[in-house]
């Protein structure tokens, strides 16, 4: 087009390079990033039309247009040349190169584009002022021109991702507002130059009208840049996709927007191949292509986690609670107890996740040891309270603190706020996820292992469990007179074990070495000894533990997993030994002195504290 690019005098000299913070922000991630900042743009832009928000639409579409259509073609690519001067004077490698790339997709006769545009929006409003969301969007740095505060973008920190995916670092927007109101400029963000007569300038520039402002006249842009209804469209000149961008984008939009596509607020369109709504979203996360793009990206586990809940706000088993905080709001918690979910709470905001921790607040929200696997939604109720956790996100939009509001005194009130709800949210998961013991479990099997308490004689056996000749039993052991024994494991693979010799060394934690003396244990005489015990926790499997330790005795055990720190020692139920299930008993092993042996132990819960290993011997009946 006719209009030339312009950039400002650099009258301080200053001296900007191609490594933008902002941009360089998204560079890591940027088909990511670019889905997750421009949805959140669009569904807090939505249309509201008889008091209710429009269904938003976005579709991400990339095409190849002549390289002549886009705007300021021919002075876009002089100011390449200028820059790449630059470029030379600095020295910079890297910048030549940029440069030199950015001229030759400039000289080819097409060039790849990807469009973000949505409908059923209010679009950006003008005019192209301070103070109006299309100003901000533009030409605004660390200002927020959104239609209330509950919005979820700032137009802040999360506009630079759209130049993270053009080689050009060139981006076009274009919007209608008011039905008929049309708008567009174009903006680039280089390296600060010398213009064709040697005048210094800035590194960023815009294409419009005279004066750094926009184009009000559909006419003077390309069909491309042109709409035909109210909404708004940003367009990356210069787009370069690799082959799985396409289920990259989809993956983040999944991902982070799955409770607002289930509540159809809004639906996705990419590239006219993946289409995501309400009728998809749970399907898309089961889709093998969505995986393996957040495997590549590293958020498989994110991926997972916001399928579990949205099967929390699925499933009807799930239950709800109300709550409300003074200097907070109102917040509501939506729990899902079942097997297999991972013990986390999301926090969401306009249908939008947010994070799963409030750090910043005294708790990270992840350890609840023994107790049943959930999985909770935490969402404001209404605007007020949106407005509330929105002032407390991070530019990122995935972190929240207190010290992001600037009176010290409403600080302290909404930081009391947050440690209020961080109390109720524990006490409600605890209420609703811990199992109560009966007052009573009869477990005949185990009858001929344990003593009476009161008589220290034994209990009876179950229907004639002396028939078996085979049958190994435990020599019966007063447990009144039980004495703690050395074998303590940490709660995180901890470190710890039967005592070691001094002169072996010892550490204290994790998958370590226990330290001191070799000692027999918690069952006395009929405990055997062992030394140099390792307890590593698994990753996978909460439940399961690996032991590995030497035996300074030859013989045939029960083996015992024993739960400490507290005031009375509490035996651990073990469900499988090296993935065998085990069956009324405890497992039973055969050891040797000396030979040194690992075996992985499954209890029934999930326990985090520190533990004792035990090997009570077993005395073999006579024939």
């Amino acid at each position: 087009m006719g209009s030339k690019w312009q950039f400002q005098a650099d009258q301080a000299d200053e001296d900007e390079g191609l490594k933008n913070a902002g941009i360089e922000t998204f560079r890591d991630a940027p088909y990511s990033g670019i889905a997750r900042e421009c949805g959140q743009n669009s569904l807090d832009a939505a249309a509201v039309v008889d008091g209710s928000a429009s269904r938003v639409l976005l579709q991400f579409s990339s095409r190849e247009v002549a390289t002549s259509s886009v705007p300021g073609h021919d002075s876009l690519r002089q100011v390449m040349q200028q820059c790449l001067a630059a470029a030379d004077t600095r020295n910079d490698d890297k910048e030549r190169e940029f440069f030199r790339r950015a001229q030759h997709l400039l000289s080819a006769p097409s060039i790849e584009i990807l469009q973000i545009g949505d409908t059923g929006t209010m679009g950006l409003r003008g005019p192209a002022e301070r103070g109006y969301p299309f100003h901000a969007l533009v030409k605004s740095s660390g200002v927020s021109n959104k239609a209330d505060n509950s919005s979820g973008g700032s137009f802040g920190i999360g506009k630079n991702a759209a130049y993270a995916i053009s080689a050009l670092r060139t981006v076009f927007y274009s919007t209608i507002y008011n039905q008929t109101q049309f708008l567009a400029q174009g903006k680039t963000i280089l390296v600060s130059h010398s213009d064709a007569q040697g005048n210094p300038r800035k590194a960023t520039g815009y294409w419009g009208a005279e004066g750094f402002k926009p184009v009000n006249d559909p006419s003077a842009v390309p069909n491309w840049l042109a709409l035909d209804q109210q909404g708004t469209t940003v367009t990356a000149v210069g787009f370069v996709g690799s082959e799985t961008w396409r289920h990259q984008v989809a993956e983040s939009l999944v991902r982070n927007f799955f409770a607002a596509i289930r509540r159809e607020t809004i639906a996705f369109d990419v590239d006219g191949q993946i289409a995501i709504d309400a009728a998809s979203l749970g399907a898309l996360f089961e889709d093998e292509r969505i995986r393996a793009a957040a495997e590549s990206g590293g958020h498989l586990e994110d991926l997972r986690f916001s399928r579990d809940l949205y099967r929390c706000l699925q499933s009807e088993d799930a239950i709800e609670f109300v709550e409300r905080f003074e200097h907070l709001g109102t917040v509501r918690l939506r729990l899902l107890v079942q097997d297999g979910l991972p013990k986390r709470i999301a926090i969401l905001r306009n249908g939008m996740y947010i994070t799963d921790n409030l750090q910043h607040f005294g708790d990270k929200l992840a350890r609840f040891a023994l107790q049943r696997d959930f999985v909770a939604v935490l969402e404001p109720v209404d605007a007020a309270t949106s407005a509330v956790i929105r002032e407390l996100e991070n530019p990122r939009h995935d972190e929240l603190s207190h010290e992001r509001i600037e009176d010290r005194k409403r600080q302290t009130q909404v930081r009391a706020a947050f440690r209020k709800l961080v109390t109720w949210l524990r006490d409600v998961i605890k209420n609703e996820t811990t199992t109560p013991p009966e007052d009573t479990i009869v477990l005949d099997e185990m009858n001929q292992f344990f003593a009476s308490p009161s008589t220290a004689e034994s209990m009876p056996n179950s229907e004639n469990s002396d028939a078996d000749p085979e049958r190994p039993k435990l020599t019966p052991v007063d447990v009144r007179k039980k004495t703690r024994g050395p074998a303590q494991g940490g709660s995180d693979g901890g470190g710890g074990g039967t005592k070691r010799n001094r002169d072996d060394g010892g550490r204290s934690s994790g998958d370590r070495e226990g330290s001191g003396k070799g000692g027999r244990g918690k069952r006395g005489a009929g405990a055997i000894r062992i030394s140099r015990l390792r307890n590593q926790a698994s990753d996978a499997n909460r439940r399961v533990r690996k032991f590995t330790f030497t035996p300074e005795e030859d013989a045939r055990v029960v083996v015992e997993v024993l739960a400490t720190g507290m005031s009375d020692t509490v035996a651990l139920p073990v469900r499988a030994l090296d993935g065998q299930l085990v069956k009324g008993r405890g497992p039973v092993l055969s050891v040797s002195k000396d030979v040194r042996v690992s075996h992985e132990i499954e209890l029934f819960l999930e326990y985090d504290g520190p533990v004792e290993l035990t090997l009570v011997r077993v005395e073999e009946e006579a024939a």
